[in-house]
């Protein structure tokens, strides 16, 4: 059996009082159709050549959750942050923290397989040697697109063994995950470090604190704040610049911000993420941190640099009375919706699970969440929390 041999690189290694930023695997694809050759099969002691090899049949397939555990385990050696559950069955809170989605498109397989004791029915034993090239895709959770396409190789020889086929594949597929971390471009891409946004990189965050079950009955605005709403009407331009899209690995909500680099979201929105990315109106973007989060009350506490000067939502202190006029603002349904503006009327007042939430007729769609809802002077009474205004 003759294969090509892949080169054996050695990983680029965070340093071990870094990582990097948090990478989930989705799955591995074959680009080869099922019923082409890709070797040879061979059987006997002499392994004689019996046929073509292909992937077609029960005995020669790609598990995608076995090279999942494969692709977490390499990079978990290399110090390299990789999340996902993969014993989830349903929702999986981890991926929420991905920036980072990889999937391999193997573009090229050769193998070769003798099965020594097939005389007597036992295909259950085999040697064999792989070689694979990967075409890894990097997929960026924030910019919502593959920003990276990096090939690599993997080989492996086995002897005569149990599945030695499918050992051959794994030890290929392992070894071609590890020659991708020795890829610099890859390294630079999912290293730690500040993220660059529009205003530049960030900075200031040393007031960060680590994320906590914090009491937002105490919300107001940070003492000699500019608040944006200082006339009888909303300012909608103002409002627009200091609602932002908040956008998580698995989607989107709204959120606004209260303070010198301070933002506030639901819970849900972040989900397990540390890190998300806010958009505004006028485009400027920037990478921020999720400081605090109460879950009773669905509500998220986001940092960003201070030196990133957004306009504040002032915060109603006094009672909401019903009949008064409300307008729901975010980014209903889809992101291009940003900066949409619905009237209504408060119409109730609701306990529910014994917490307190306005009920209005102002229209919250999925991703008005963590939105801002506003009096006719623009200042905020409450939270969007999916499709119940709190």
């Amino acid at each position: 059996m003759t294969n090509q041999v892949a080169p054996t690189l050695d990983p680029i290694r965070p340093p071990t009082f870094e990582s990097t930023k948090p990478i989930a695997f989705r799955k591995i694809v074959l680009k080869i159709p099922r019923h082409q050759p890709v070797g040879e099969e061979s059987i006997g002691p002499f392994c004689m050549p019996s046929g073509e090899m292909t992937l077609s049949g029960g005995r020669h397939h790609l598990d995608t959750d076995q090279f999942n555990e494969i692709f977490r385990d390499e990079l978990k050696n290399a110090n390299y942050t990789i999340v996902g559950d993969p014993d989830a069955l349903f929702e999986d809170p981890e991926i929420n923290s991905a920036e980072f989605f990889i999937a391999g498109l193997v573009s090229d397989i050769e193998a070769n397989v003798c099965y020594p004791n097939a005389d007597s029915g036992n295909f259950r034993h085999s040697s064999a040697s792989v070689f694979i090239d990967v075409e890894w895709q990097i997929y960026d959770a924030f910019e919502r697109k593959v920003v990276s396409k990096i090939n690599s190789q993997g080989s492996s020889n086995i002897d005569s063994r149990f599945n030695g086929l499918d050992v051959a594949f794994e030890n290929s597929f392992a070894l071609a995950a590890r020659n991708l971390l020795a890829n610099k471009e890859f390294y630079e891409l999912v290293r730690s470090g500040d993220s660059t946004v529009a205003s530049g990189k960030n900075e200031d965050m040393s007031e960060l604190q680590t994320p906590s079950n914090f009491d937002i009955g105490t919300l107001k605005n940070s003492e000699n704040s500019k608040v944006i709403i200082e006339n009888e009407e909303i300012d909608t331009q103002n409002l627009k610049l200091g609602v932002a899209v908040v956008r998580s690995a698995v989607g989107h909500g709204s959120g606004f911000v209260i303070g010198d680099g301070m933002l506030i979201t639901n819970k849900h929105v972040v989900g397990g993420a540390s890190r998300v990315r806010l958009i505004f109106s006028d485009g400027a973007q920037i990478d921020a941190d999720v400081s605090m989060i109460n879950d009773t009350r669905d509500v998220a506490l986001i940092r960003f640099a201070k030196s990133f000067k957004r306009p504040f939502l002032q915060i109603r202190a006094t009672e909401i009375v019903m009949g008064e006029e409300v307008y729901s603002f975010g980014a209903p349904l889809d992101e291009k919706y940003s900066g949409t503006l619905r009237k209504g009327i408060v119409s109730a007042h609701r306990k529910i699970r014994n917490l307190d939430y306005i009920q209005s007729d102002a229209g919250v769609n999925p991703g008005n969440s963590g939105g801002p809802l506003v009096d006719q002077h623009g200042k905020v009474i409450g939270i969007a929390v999916s499709g119940v205004i709190g």
